[in-house]
């Protein structure tokens, strides 16, 4: 009886927990897509669609001439559907960011309820969501997210015994994200050179998995020339928990010769972070590399809670997650300089407003200022002319919002087929203030007339400008994209008709 009241308080946390979340993410609808990685993830969408299916070439970007379309496309094709079914695309890109924290905390509480105790997985919902930047990046890098709940569950199914289901979670993932995957597969194969009951199962995963991926890999493979594998500036904003590093480490090495199948799989994922993500340490400490941390960290606290003597249990219990809920201190690096947070919790930031001192979590929209020039944009251009701004970053929230092709773009880390004249070849060129020598020398060279102008934007027409950007046509269709989906579905229910039977 005692026990079941436990579990009983346990749930009711985690439910007020999960609900914050979700509250928390529905409040700021509004004010998304929260970075600039949505506006690129709805023009590939666009392009999809006007395409008409998978196309292995961006010919939307860095138009004309294009730059190879190696981003995994599963978050594409979901955007897609969305517009399918009649959602407007900025919206479809808001549903998709307000779902994923909720489903992401929701997912990994559920799998570790089931398989490791209430109390851990109360804990791993208290620390992962109360840690601030790990919880802005579930919603910022929005395939990464999907990715990772597709890993775990890839996982889960693992040692469940379900291969097939686990082999078609791990090539999901791999359709979602280039890093994600390549973490988990790590940890299989950590699973498999350690582990005698998942050994085996481990190995067919892995190399089930990566035949059934080698599609996209061998497409990334083929214009590998093209990526540019840089250090990122999100660098120079790096959050470290210091409870989360600290109780981590502690937690990894009281719990290092255990044998149980989470905590080898997770120790392959902190293994598989640092290889992956040596490059880009705001990732490594800031957001998914965290994930296995945060996950020894909650083992930590169960451990601590279980074995304190009675009396003192709720005195710990209550200091524990008042710290966490309110507190969770962290070292913040403001452009490289190190600074002691206080109070750096999440539930603190978002109840008190303070959120918006974080660039991660800033609202990039500013409905006042784009929608008149994206109205602009529309009236005087085409939807195959090509439009162009003087930062990578506005060409794509326009071409995101008009459905046009534009001639510079983010994504830095795949360069395209060729240089030339980003100016040239526009038929409309939104410039971001103030007025400058350069645009003083476009205006006279390219004989460029002014549109509009606002607060933030000055727009012109190219009217020497008859460049027009034909679609490509799809390699792969939505049809047969629709048909292997429903195909997996079908597999998956197969694979789990037995457990389907018994609920």
């Amino acid at each position: 009886m005692e026990n079941q009241k436990e579990d009983r308080i346990y749930n009711i946390l985690s439910f007020i927990l999960l609900t914050l979340v979700t509250i928390f993410s529905i409040v700021r609808f509004p004010y998304l897509p929260q970075f600039i990685d949505g506006y690129y993830h709805l023009s590939c969408a666009n392009g999809f669609i006007k395409s008409g299916g998978w196309v292995g070439i961006a010919w939307w970007d860095f138009a004309p001439l294009g730059r190879p379309h190696l981003y995994p496309p599963l978050y594409h094709f979901i955007i897609v559907f969305l517009k399918t079914i009649g959602v407007e695309g900025l919206t479809a890109i808001r549903l998709t960011e307000i779902s994923i924290v909720p489903l992401f905390f929701f997912s990994l509480w559920y799998i570790f309820k089931k398989e490791i105790s209430i109390v851990f997985a109360f804990f791993f919902l208290l620390i992962s969501t109360s840690f601030f930047s790990f919880y802005t990046s579930v919603s910022a890098n929005l395939p990464a997210s999907i990715a990772l709940i597709l890993s775990i569950f890839s996982g889960y199914f693992l040692k469940k015994k379900k291969i097939v289901s686990s082999i078609l979670f791990l090539v999901l993932a791999f359709y979602t994200h280039a890093a994600i995957p390549w973490i988990t597969l790590i940890s299989l194969i950590f699973i498999a050179c350690l582990s005698k009951d998942y050994g085996k199962s481990s190995l067919k995963v892995i190399l089930v998995s990566l035949c059934l991926a080698s599609f996209l890999l061998f497409h990334q493979i083929r214009y590998f020339n093209y990526i540019n594998l840089s250090i990122l500036k999100e660098v120079m904003f790096s959050h470290f928990s210091i409870f989360i590093l600290v109780s981590g480490i502690i937690s990894f090495f009281l719990n290092f010769k255990r044998e149980d199948f989470f905590r080898l799989f997770f120790m392959g994922l902190i293994l598989g972070s640092i290889i992956v993500f040596f490059k880009y340490p705001y990732r490594l400490f800031s957001s998914q590399g965290m994930l296995g941390w945060i996950f020894y960290s909650s083992y930590l606290c169960e451990q601590v809670v279980r074995i304190i003597k009675s009396k003192w249990i709720n005195f710990v219990f209550l200091i524990l997650v008042v710290y966490l809920f309110f507190f969770h201190s962290t070292i913040d690096l403001e452009e490289g300089k190190a600074k002691f947070n206080l109070f750096s919790s999440t539930y603190h930031y978002l109840s008190s407003g303070k959120f918006t001192y974080f660039l991660e979590y800033a609202s990039l929209f500013f409905p006042q200022h784009y929608l008149p020039v994206a109205n602009i944009i529309k009236t005087f251009s085409e939807e195959n002319e090509i439009i162009v701004s003087n930062l990578n970053f506005s060409s794509q929230v326009f071409s995101s919002l008009t459905n046009r092709p534009t001639s510079r773009s983010i994504l830095s880390e795949v360069k395209g087929f060729r240089d030339f004249s980003v100016y040239r070849v526009a038929k409309i060129i939104i410039w971001v203030k103030p007025f400058t020598r350069k645009l003083a020398y476009l205006q006279e060279k390219l004989d460029l007339n002014k549109l509009y102008e606002n607060d933030m934007f000055l727009v012109y027409f190219n009217p020497h400008c008859s460049i027009k950007v034909l679609p490509i046509r799809a390699k792969i269709s939505f049809i047969f994209i629709s048909s292997l989906f429903l195909f997996c579905l079908f597999i998956f229910f197969l694979d789990n008709a037995k457990i389907v039977y018994k609920i």
